[in-house]
């Protein structure tokens, strides 16, 4: 096609009367600009392709806390997957990370642990307090550490509640959460204290993967 555009356009020139040596030097202008629209077009598919992996989604996990606003610090929500060999498939943990306390002076952090091959689909916490089920287990955490005092930390099972799990992908995985966990006696706070987890969300990148790769849904 392309020869056959040159000519045409020779003989056109020719039939008006052009010197040869013009209408040589006028195809090689031709020739450099066709090359011209390549290496442009080329160099925007490079840079479609560059800006399609430098976005990263807004990653996030919040919830409130006994009516308190609270959120993971940026970039510490995180999610791990273990690879179970005796269910062939990868089970899910997420983690979260705050440097600064609550209005009541403590400082928060909530995990969820989900000994099921990890997909979407919605899946009720079974733990007996800290004993969860190695295969089928499904539980939800709070850890605490109170602004003073020496013996400030605390931890707090879910005793009701249950993680939805709406979104997955090979990079990250995405959903809503909720439940109520108790504080043993034997803790700094008095013990048997509910802590009530409403209202959580969280789309969190998969930073961990042990055992085996993940692919990705299948």
């Amino acid at each position: 096609m392309k020869y056959f555009k040159y000519n045409k356009f020779l003989t056109t020139i020719v039939s008006v009367g052009m010197k040869p040596q013009f209408y040589i030097h006028i195809i090689t202008v031709f020739k450099s600009i066709d090359k011209i629209i390549l290496f442009i077009g080329l160099l925007a598919c490079i840079f479609i392709s560059c800006s399609k992996e430098l976005e990263r989604p807004n990653y996030y996990m919040r919830a409130q806390i006994n009516d308190m606003d609270w959120s993971a610090d940026r970039n510490y929500g995180v999610a791990q997957l273990d690879y179970d060999y005796t269910a062939n498939a990868h089970y899910l943990s997420i983690w979260s990370q705050t440097e600064n306390p609550l209005i009541d002076g403590i400082r928060y952090q909530i995990s969820i642990s989900v000994n099921l091959p990890v997909a979407k689909g919605v899946y009720f916490f079974n733990n007996n307090g800290s004993i969860m089920a190695a295969n089928g287990g499904v539980s939800g955490a709070v850890n605490g550490w109170k602004r003073n005092g020496t013996e400030d930390y605390f931890i707090g099972h879910s005793i009701n509640g249950h993680i939805d799990i709406t979104s997955l992908s090979k990079d990250n995985v995405g959903g809503k959460f909720e439940f109520v966990a108790v504080i043993p006696k034997s803790s700094s706070l008095g013990g048997n204290d509910s802590i009530v987890i409403k209202n959580g969300e969280f789309l969190v990148p998969i930073n961990l993967v042990s055992g085996k790769a993940w692919e990705g849904p299948k």
